[in-house]
């Protein structure tokens, strides 16, 4: 997609006008005088959109196409609703709205339309420019192309608007804002949609060696990423006994992979640390899965994707931070060698596991990768992401990922910005759940069966960081599929769950310190 940001001055040559196949208006009632100093005579059309309710000018509608001397018009409503009491709200609105545009685009033009959006006016700089951003953010998550498999779709180029033209007209003292705005969103949604993508391939082909190959070809592209893949060799050496623990099982090389980004005026002297769960297909190994919903584990491996693509996404953003993402890859499969219940592991930092469930791997490799970042990296927070368990699910459902932190300041961070983004819910970690993980033959047990699962899960990690300010986000329950509303603008499969929080996270750190 290739776009520019220009002033609506522009908008009053008629010429420059009927360039576009396709015009998009964001309108308020208050605009009106705004579109009329730019020649746009459109009351007639929006009384008539309003009168045959298909249109009101609040945040998350949108109107159906109409052609006004023409030209194709579709009105987005830009008006915070007056039930919405909060701004997070009125964002996830337009995001809607950005996914039911998307849609409509897609229904009306077969090839790449040259697009036009218009915001006649700002009345509210801080505020309004987010609403479009945010609006823009929903157009381009909903507009993601799966890489296609199927053979009768092989030449379909995907969504009409990848290889589209965008211009956006705004007032002429806020051009500048916006562009900023724009390319950090679209940014943002590229490797959003990088990680859905390589979430949504199949295991057969999203090996731990071809993530690992993709990770190499991506870091071509953009230098300042450092890419170093440890083999389980190394990871012997290490001392890494819970995550090789997991890989006796398969046939497929596990990869351990430590990606660094670190600007030259970077804000923190100690990195900021993620660690993503990459379980590429989780069978449940030993302790063997049922068949109903088992192709879904695919998806086992989105929390490395998402930091992969965070670490990728802040370099070409050039941010001022120094960041490292770890991301252990490996399936969990059945077989003669498999770790099995009553396995004990030892971890890198020498704690001991007993192993009641193969099906409760995902905490086993992070372990070690926590481990790896205090022992290694001296970090100055971590943050991990996981799709660790089903409890999480049973929860918080498919409407927010559930939040674990040892530290107040951390959690409460990004559990403001979650409200913006992607919303995070944050459960207990008190060390009264230690109780449940208790066993005579080791340190710790891997799990406490059903009760408090996502509780005791967390609590299990926490033991892997010491003191480090460290937040664990569960993703089990937004990672693929989503439910109503944000269906609207993530449609079907994976959705790259918390890489939209953490980005933001990071950009306010860098606004914050500069």
């Amino acid at each position: 997609m290739e776009y520019e940001v220009i002033s609506t001055d522009l908008m009053k040559n008629e010429d420059e006008r009927k360039k576009f196949d396709v015009w998009i208006v964001f309108f308020k009632d208050e605009m009106l005088d705004s579109l009329r100093d730019m020649g746009l005579n459109l009351e007639k059309v929006i009384s008539y959109l309003k009168a045959s309710g298909n249109f009101e000018p609040l945040a998350g509608d949108v109107s159906s196409l109409v052609f006004v001397d023409g030209q194709a018009i579709v009105f987005v409503g830009f008006s915070p609703r007056t039930e919405e009491r909060d701004l997070g709200r009125t964002l996830e609105l337009m995001r809607i709205s950005g996914g039911l545009l998307s849609d409509k685009l897609k229904e009306s033009f077969k090839r790449s339309p040259k697009i036009g959006f218009l915001l006649p006016r700002i009345d509210n700089k801080e505020v309004e420019i987010k609403l479009l951003a945010t609006n823009v953010e929903g157009i381009l998550l909903k507009s993601f192309s799966d890489h296609y498999l199927k053979s009768k779709d092989r030449d379909k180029i995907g969504h009409p608007l990848n290889a589209a033209k965008i211009t956006f007209f705004v007032p002429h003292p806020f051009t500048t804002a916006v562009k900023q705005e724009l390319h950090q969103v679209i940014t943002m949604v590229k490797w959003t949609n990088r990680a859905r993508w390589l979430s949504n391939l199949p295991p057969n082909i999203a090996t731990p060696t071809f993530i690992a190959n993709k990770i190499t070809e991506f870091a071509k592209d953009i230098p300042s990423v450092h890419v170093e893949v440890l083999t389980e060799e190394e990871c012997q050496k290490l001392g890494m006994g819970s995550f090789l623990g997991v890989t006796r099982g398969t046939d497929e090389p596990a990869k351990f992979i430590k990606m660094e980004y670190r600007h030259e005026n970077a804000i923190n002297e100690k990195p900021f640390v993620f660690v993503g769960k990459g379980i590429t297909f989780d069978s449940g190994g030993i302790s063997l899965k049922g068949r109903e919903g088992m192709e879904r584990m695919k998806h086992d491996m989105q929390g490395a994707a998402v930091v992969q693509s965070l670490i990728f996404c802040v370099a070409e953003l050039e941010l001022p931070i120094h960041v490292i993402g770890i991301t252990p890859l490996t399936e969990n499969m059945p077989s003669g060698r498999a770790y099995k219940p009553a396995d004990v592991v030892t971890a890198l930092n020498g704690k001991t596991i007993e192993i009641i469930s193969t099906d409760s791997e995902g905490r086993m490799i992070l372990a070690d990768a926590l481990a790896y970042a205090v022992k290694y990296l001296d970090p100055e927070l971590i943050i991990d992401v996981a799709t660790l368990t089903g409890g999480v699910v049973v929860a918080l459902g498919g409407q927010a990922m559930g939040l674990f932190s040892n530290d107040e300041q951390l959690a409460r961070e990004l559990l403001e910005l979650s409200w913006m983004t992607e919303r995070a819910w944050r459960l207990p970690l008190w060390e009264e759940y230690d109780e449940y993980l208790k066993t005579d033959v080791a340190d710790f047990k891997n799990t406490a069966g059903m009760v408090a699962s996502p509780v005791n899960a967390a609590r299990l990690l926490s033991h892997f960081v010491d003191d480090r300010p460290w937040v664990h986000l569960d993703i089990a329950g937004m990672a693929w599929d989503p439910p109503a509303p944000r269906k609207k603008y993530l449609g079907k499969g994976a959705t790259g769950a918390a890489h939209r929080l953490l980005t933001r996270f990071l950009i306010r750190k860098c606004e914050e310190n500069h």
